[in-house]
């Protein structure tokens, strides 16, 4: 072989070490797409059976999509009504900011069969409360009108927000018992208090005419200026001033008597002293001798 040969034989020497430097690079690259590959199998392997795989976010959809369904099943449709507030009736009647336009009242145009709705509003800390049930008493294309199914307490009218308001169609049954339950006790309560207002009244009254009783025998009393002329004194002057006065008169007499009492006393003893005296006076004649010439002679003379 001549130059030729050694020509090509290097150049196949050339040849087959490229070869077998591609052929390597080639045996790593495929190494590294069945790695990559094997990792992504692995990724999908744990998505599918992990908490966010397909099968569990379906699940996690049906159980959702199955809670709504109760949850329209039991609350029915609900409504953002604007613009809402109490009638300035006062009688328990309310105005919707929604209408037929938005399917309220479904198409019923009878207003005898109209539903009720339940009403819903902000308080003071902007909690939803529950405002009571309604029954629709007129439907109109963006508006409404109801009127609240019993009579409303005392001040609760007042009480309803203006503005946005929550309109539902339904809402559950051991809800509504829940409702009707504390309806009865705040009637009871409202009764008990009707009743303990009721006795402070009559209280109140009994207060006033012991007021006047009282001021009345203070009046008795202490007197009163402005009586009649005609008046005694006692009326004038009061009971305590005339029992002053009459105690005073009732003392200068006890004084008097007391006085006279010492008088007498001291009268009786001199006379008693005199009696005895007397007594022994006459004693005394009774003891001397009679002079019988001489009253003879006084007789004659």
């Amino acid at each position: 072989m001549g130059m030729l040969g050694k020509i090509f034989g290097s150049l196949l020497l050339v040849c087959l070490c490229v070869a077998f430097w591609l052929s390597g690079k080639m045996l790593a690259g495929r190494k590294e797409w069945l790695d990559k590959i094997d990792a992504k199998q692995k990724q999908l392997a744990a998505l599918e059976s992990g908490p966010d795989s397909v099968a569990s976010v379906r699940r996690q959809f049906e159980v959702a999509r199955n809670e709504l369904d109760w949850e329209v099943d039991n609350w029915g449709q609900a409504w953002q009504a604007p613009n809402s507030g109490a009638s300035p009736v006062g009688d328990g009647s309310i105005e919707l900011g929604v209408g037929a336009n938005a399917g309220l009242g479904r198409g019923q145009q009878d207003p005898a069969k109209l539903p009720v709705v339940y009403v819903l509003g902000p308080d003071a800390q902007g909690q939803q409360t529950y405002l009571g049930d309604f029954k629709l008493m007129e439907i109109r294309q963006d508006t409404a009108g109801g009127k609240l199914t019993r009579v409303p307490f005392q001040g609760e009218v007042q009480s309803w927000p203006r503005g946005e308001l929550r309109v539902r169609e339904e809402i559950p049954g051991n809800f509504r018992n829940q409702i009707a339950e504390l309806r009865t006790l705040a009637l009871i309560a409202e009764q008990h208090v009707r009743q303990e207002n009721d006795q402070l009244k009559i209280q109140g009254q009994h207060i006033q005419e012991s007021q006047l009783a009282l001021d009345k025998r203070m009046a008795e009393l202490n007197g009163n200026p402005e009586a009649p002329e005609k008046a005694g004194e006692d009326v004038k002057d009061g009971l305590v001033q005339t029992l002053r006065r009459e105690e005073t008169a009732r003392n200068a007499l006890v004084k008097e008597v007391d006085a006279l009492r010492r008088l007498l006393s001291d009268k009786h003893l001199l006379l008693t002293k005199i009696l005895e005296a007397n007594s022994t006076s006459v004693q005394k004649l009774g003891t001397v001798p009679a002079r019988p010439n001489r009253v003879a002679q006084k007789s004659d003379q």
